[in-house]
């Protein structure tokens, strides 16, 4: 399996995890959450958000980008550094609070 893959395997049983605690399910949140330490076993080491900010400030200079508009050319650069490193949903939000502040 690929890690981005088992990347996505992990986030879906985090997404999950909410779910079953609602509904009261400790049995099944138990079994995810050692389903989701075993897969992370075969992930590369996580990025913190303060060194994906550090990799956005760089992309953003790399790229060029002076607006909102230009977030898809910041993540085009991103994806590569953080697949499997870090969840896209927290990359592209960390990516339009940078710029959104230019």
């Amino acid at each position: 399996m690929h890690i981005v893959e088992i990347a996505k395997e992990v986030k879906k049983r985090k997404d999950s995890i909410a779910d079953y605690e609602t509904a009261g399910r400790d049995d099944i949140v138990s079994d995810l959450n050692k389903e989701i330490e075993i897969l992370s076993k075969y992930l590369p080491e996580q990025l913190s958000e303060e060194d994906i900010a550090k990799l956005v400030d760089e992309a953003i200079v790399e790229s060029g980008a002076a607006s909102a508009r230009d977030m898809g050319k910041v993540m085009q650069i991103l994806r590569p550094k953080t697949a499997g490193k870090a969840d896209g949903k927290i990359v592209s939000e960390i990516v339009k609070q940078k710029l959104a502040n230019i």
